[in-house]
């Protein structure tokens, strides 16, 4: 049931959108803490494309904004990809090979790739046969703006590097053990590592199952726990 979590993603003003789920809606938070409901109708399911409101949303999971602000989403049960712009409009923009999970574009020029389910990154074809570009990457994923793409290796609890347009593998963040303990990138760990980010420093920010989220310096080589004590639960705190 990992998509029930929806996905989250930040646009070039600080606007932060969220997928909710289970009310079938894509909602904006702004810079000043308002909410409001952005594309969608609380609790009404559908896969109609249209204006605020009058889109309808079923199983959307990875969310990602392009250079424009626009965003693009999987909804998992349609096997689509979806756009909203910076007004509102979604449209369907095609059907994915796979069950498409996360999502991220190359800001370079648009390309977008998603993960699947049971493993692997592929580049959407959308009047074609979808391309894969590595068998490894079961979760988030991120691409910078050189176009490397970074993905989260569940199975081997690190986080991985594809270098642009040849996708050869060039960088493993992680020990492979499960854990979480800081580090550079050869003594830290991951615990089940999910979500993934990428700030405009090219900084990772990396969500685990572990209960914690991760900030991996690209800079220094180091991984740092910013949030989480490794324990469920809903309390307010620092760090």
């Amino acid at each position: 049931d990992n998509w029930r979590r929806g996905s989250i993603c930040v646009d070039s003003k600080g606007n932060i959108y969220v997928g909710d789920v289970m009310n079938f809606c894509l909602r904006k938070i702004t810079p000043d803490g308002t909410v409001t409901t952005f594309a969608g109708q609380a609790e009404t399911e559908g896969t109609s494309d249209g204006s605020g409101s009058n889109a309808r949303f079923r199983g959307f999971y990875g969310m990602e904004t392009d250079s424009e602000d626009n965003i693009y989403l999987t909804d998992v049960f349609q096997w689509t990809i979806r756009k909203v712009t910076p007004e509102g409009n979604v449209t369907t923009l095609g059907s994915t090979d796979n069950e498409p999970w996360s999502i991220s574009v190359d800001k370079r020029n648009g390309d977008i790739y998603y993960t699947k389910k049971d493993g692997g990154i592929w580049k959407w074809v959308p009047d074609g046969v979808d391309m894969q570009v590595t068998a490894s990457g079961s979760a988030g994923i991120a691409i910078d703006d050189y176009g490397n793409i970074y993905a989260c290796d569940v199975p081997t609890n690190t986080i991985k590097r594809y270098a642009a347009d040849t996708w050869e593998e060039n960088l493993v963040i992680g020990n492979g053990q499960l854990g979480s303990q800081d580090g550079n990138f050869l003594d830290a760990s991951f615990y089940w590592p999910s979500g993934l980010k990428i700030s405009s420093t090219g900084d990772l920010y990396v969500a685990c199952e572990g209960h914690n989220i991760r900030r991996v310096d690209m800079q220094n080589n180091f991984v740092y726990t910013i949030s989480g004590t490794g324990t469920a639960g809903f309390v307010n705190g620092q760090g």
